[in-house]
């Protein structure tokens, strides 16, 4: 970062602060407040200190996960509304407990509960992001300040996995478990989709960026899967993935800042005069890929274990994209 350091620190420490906040808060209200906190930094730090279409990708970001966001509080307000309180753990009483239900202002009705998880699965969905709802984070994952991408892949993109869990899972598990077949299916769309353009992009950035849609399909296919292996893989896929997308953009960065470009064709042979960024780079695409005894592989065979056990025929279409992940960072 060459200018106004006081302006890009102070919003970065806001940024941590939201991310911190989203993952404690135990209360609906509070955290969609982190939630929104995570937004403003964001715009600013991509708009300003990007690269050359920054504004563009600022813009798109804004409105997409301003979209998201409205969808977000609209369920929180009905779910108020209708319960009287905006408490996690409250609220999953009430809605699990028949019992309990009759304390509620007014009765949440079994198509309103569909509306709800529904509108939770968009907006978290766009944070995710699963596959049609996806181009404003190509463009974050180009024209963003390094720093920012790092967290941004590496953490911000989980609070989609996290919500969607959380909530959609932990509140609505009957809708969870309907949808359960689709979100397999959605999962499987996005680890091809993205493994299969990851595989003819030119530029190194556009490479990691559809890879990180491609992996987030793996934390949708273990949660389709809905069974403990399933699950476990979803969650490992989140914590796994923030490492190692965080450590190849920084990579990334490191190159760009040597020789001023990311286009792969003119980074070849730069393991003679780049050694140990190389080596780091081939641990990080081994992870990645999904190599035994690296992070990457645990994730991904729990998540497809699941899946096996549960939708056997939608896991092995799935398994086409773990080849293709491989052969896309191989190519890279």
């Amino acid at each position: 970062i060459k200018k106004e350091w006081n302006g890009y620190f102070m919003l970065f420490l806001l940024l941590e602060l939201g991310m911190l906040g989203v993952f404690a808060a135990g209360n609906l209200v509070l955290f969609f407040i982190f939630f929104e906190v995570t937004l403003v930094p964001m715009f600013f730090l991509i708009g300003k200190w990007g690269y050359f279409e920054k504004e563009k990708a600022a813009y798109s970001y804004l409105l997409y996960n301003g979209i998201g966001s409205a969808i977000l509080l609209l369920v929180i307000l009905i779910l108020f509304a209708r319960t009287g309180t905006s408490n996690v753990a409250t609220l999953q009483e009430l809605l699990r407990d028949p019992q309990a239900a009759s304390q509620m202002i007014a009765p949440i009705s079994n198509d309103l509960r569909y509306g709800l998880f529904i509108a939770l699965l968009v907006a978290f969905g766009v944070k995710l992001p699963i596959v049609p709802l996806h181009s404003w984070m190509l463009r974050v994952h180009v024209q963003a300040p390094p720093s920012i991408v790092m967290l941004h892949s590496g953490v911000l993109l989980k609070i989609g996995a996290f919500g969607l869990i959380r909530f959609g899972m932990g509140l609505f598990p009957e809708q969870f478990q309907r949808f359960a077949t689709l979100i397999a299916i959605l999962g499987v769309v996005n680890l091809l989709y993205g493994a299969f353009l990851a595989f003819v992009q030119e530029d190194f950035k556009m490479v990691l960026a559809y890879s990180s849609i491609s992996h987030m399909g793996i934390v949708l296919i273990g949660l389709g899967a809905l069974n403990e292996a399933g699950i476990q893989g979803a969650i490992f896929q989140v914590v796994s993935h923030g490492l190692i997308s965080a450590l190849l953009f920084l990579l990334v960065s490191i190159m760009y800042e040597r020789v001023h470009t990311t286009m792969l064709d003119h980074l070849g042979g730069l393991a003679k005069a780049m050694p140990l960024v190389s080596g780091f780079l081939l641990a990080g695409a081994m992870a990645s890929l999904g190599l035994p005894g690296m992070s990457g592989f645990i994730s991904e065979f729990t998540a497809f274990l699941g899946l096996f056990k549960a939708k056997p025929a939608i896991a092995a279409v799935g398994t086409l994209g773990i080849i293709m992940t491989a052969v896309y960072l191989l190519r890279a």
